[in-house]
């Protein structure tokens, strides 16, 4: 998103990206601001690194990138480590897919003017885009719809199956509402488009099958189970099991 916008990107922004890797980049620099500080007049290579790194191309051919010119003749030393792990990162979040990053960002450009998109910075565009991480139940209950299939399903039991509905996903944790989201809708972030359907839950009747969905109209079938307990053990192993359907 920084490289649509126009915005330089960080090592920092490599947590994102990969967080295992920026662990250990991390602890790299870490090791070399450690050695600089004991032995600030020794140039120290660091595990017998060079500016370079081994790669698979799309071919699944493996050869070898300088990150910088001529980087695989020049060591990484407790001096450099931090221009090391900056080109590492660059090389992996922009360089190796620059040309489909441009392509992108010419095809934003064909739709939005450069200008407008200058007042946002990548959390702007990123909670424009998939809308926001935490999930409020609130925010769901004013856009979900409900329909009955249910044959036998009177008001009163109906009413009550769409209580234990909220009460249930008001009991799941960050993880579950948003895996439970992603299987509904195929996104695991609440979007408030108003140009996108509006989730729903399609009541059918009770049976023994599990809970499914059809992402594509951010459907919900859900049995009307006889208790609230089925319902909860259900929903998560629908959303574990990923059961889709078109129904």
């Amino acid at each position: 998103l920084k490289f649509l916008l126009g915005r330089p990107v960080s090592f920092h922004d490599f947590a994102f990206y990969d967080p295992v890797q920026f662990e250990s980049l991390r602890m790299l620099m870490l090791e070399g601001e450690k050695i600089r500080q004991d032995n600030p007049k020794i140039e120290m290579p660091i595990h017998g690194l060079n500016f370079c790194l081994n790669v698979v191309d799309s071919n699944d051919c493996p050869h070898t990138v300088d990150l910088v010119p001529g980087g695989s003749n020049v060591a990484v030393t407790c001096n450099n480590v931090d221009q090391y792990v900056q080109a590492y990162a660059e090389h992996l979040m922009l360089h190796s897919v620059k040309s489909e990053l441009i392509a992108m960002r010419d095809g934003l450009h064909d739709i939005i003017h450069p200008f407008p998109l200058q007042i946002f910075n990548s959390e702007d565009l990123r909670l424009l885009l998939n809308g926001s991480s935490e999930i409020s139940i609130q925010a769901l209950k004013k856009v979900v719809t409900f329909s009955d299939e249910a044959s036998g399903l009177n008001a009163e039991k109906s009413e009550r199956f769409k209580n234990w509905f909220w009460e249930v996903i008001e009991s799941f944790d960050a993880l579950q509402k948003s895996e439970l989201l992603l299987f509904w809708t195929s996104s695991p972030l609440l979007n408030d488009s108003d140009n996108l359907p509006k989730p729903n839950i399609t009541i059918k009747n009770c049976s023994t099958h599990l809970p499914t969905s059809n992402t594509c109209v951010m459907r919900l079938y859900i049995p009307a189970y006889e208790k609230k307990s089925v319902l909860k053990s259900k929903l998560l192993l629908a959303i574990k099991t990923k059961t889709f359907g078109f129904i």
